[in-house]
């Protein structure tokens, strides 16, 4: 294991360590005996508080019920292929929840434990793998900001549009206050201009919020019906007519910690999907649930519908319907990723020629 590129770790049923490989010295700067018989919280590595969340996370795993991952140390290369790759395919991406990221000095790991038998139950002991994601994160946050712009582009119509109206009577009630004398009949016109405009001011804060990226990974209390609500006046953005309407039914649900414009990202694609499917005429059903310990929402259209063909491929990466130049396939696979990412599941239900539903549940927090 000494050779072994990614970082192993093995604990004691202490969480005291007994063995560090020598991945884990050359990241922490380290000798490979400073770490023996120490905790990893107690042990004043470099970025100790990270050390300190693997340790609160090392704690509970445990203390679960695992007894049948043990696995045998001549398995490691077992072990190593549970890290999966972030942009796999829908099937592989059923990850063990004590799989957990990690930021060391700039550089993303993800982390796994596991038992390790020493061929009897005396000698089981917890091991850590650590293997660096850096540029698969960096390349993951690339695609997902092209998704992003590529939906802009889908939206740029709309968009004009939608700014277009309120600048026009900006410009007509501005024009209309200059020869205008009575002073109640000003007051009446500047309010209606303050109004069009506070409505482009939303728009543009919208769009920002929805482009911005998360480089501070920082996450705080996300209101779910406000992302929704503002996620469908985007989405809808690109149908001229109003011939798309929509059936709300939010339920009163507590906040999720997230980041907005990720979460917004998961109903915007989703959403802008469904008013693609129906051609820009149709009705929308979303709706919000508390449901006991989770948070459920559906999103449900009336357009065509998912060939039962396709339907175990949608949250595959790079897999689309869609004429050539008018979709990447990433849209609903960075849809997947994000949810899995939140401790969320999404489902896809479609009866071909009736339409498609989303349910999507997030833990509550």
């Amino acid at each position: 294991m000494k050779s072994v590129p990614d970082i192993i770790i093995i604990f004691k049923e202490d969480l005291k360590v007994v063995y560090a490989n020598k991945a884990f010295a050359k990241l922490t700067g380290v000798e490979e005996d400073y770490i023996i018989g120490k905790k990893l919280d107690q042990a004043e590595l470099p970025e100790q508080n990270q050390w300190n969340n693997l340790t609160r996370n090392l704690e509970a795993f445990s203390k679960m019920d695992i007894a049948s991952q043990v696995a045998s140390v001549r398995d490691i290369e077992t072990i190593q292929k549970k890290i999966k790759d972030p942009l796999a395919p829908s099937q592989t991406l059923k990850v063990d929840s004590s799989l957990t990221l990690i930021i060391l000095e700039n550089r993303t790991f993800y982390y796994q434990f596991f038992l390790v038998d020493f061929d009897s139950e005396e000698n089981l002991k917890i091991g850590c793998l650590m293997r660096e994601i850096t540029e698969q994160k960096a390349l993951e946050a690339q695609l997902t900001m092209a998704e992003k712009l590529s939906g802009l582009g889908t939206l740029s119509a709309g968009i004009a549009h939608e700014m277009n109206n309120p600048l026009f009577a900006v410009i007509g009630f501005t024009e209309a206050i200059i020869n205008e004398q009575d002073p109640s009949r000003i007051k009446s016109f500047a309010e209606k201009a303050l109004r069009r405009a506070k409505h482009m001011s939303t728009i543009i804060s919208n769009l920002t919020g929805y482009v911005r990226t998360n480089d501070s990974m920082e996450l705080i209390d996300v209101d779910l019906n406000k992302i929704i609500k503002t996620s469908i006046e985007m989405a809808t953005m690109d149908s001229y007519s109003n011939d798309i309407q929509t059936e709300i039914d939010f339920d009163q649900i507590p906040t999720i910690k997230a980041e907005p414009s990720e979460i917004q990202q998961i109903f915007i694609n989703i959403l802008r999907n469904a008013v693609q499917a129906m051609e820009g005429k149709g009705m929308l059903y979303i709706s919000t649930k508390h449901l006991l310990d989770n948070i459920q929402i559906e999103i449900r259209d009336k357009g065509p519908g998912i060939p039962p063909q396709y339907l175990a491929k949608v949250f595959d990466p790079f897999f689309t319907t869609k004429e050539q130049g008018k979709g990447t396939g990433l849209g609903l696979n960075i849809v997947h990723n994000l949810v899995k990412k939140y401790k969320g599941s999404i489902k896809v239900d479609s009866k071909f020629g009736e339409g498609a539903k989303f349910t999507i549940t997030f833990p509550v927090q």
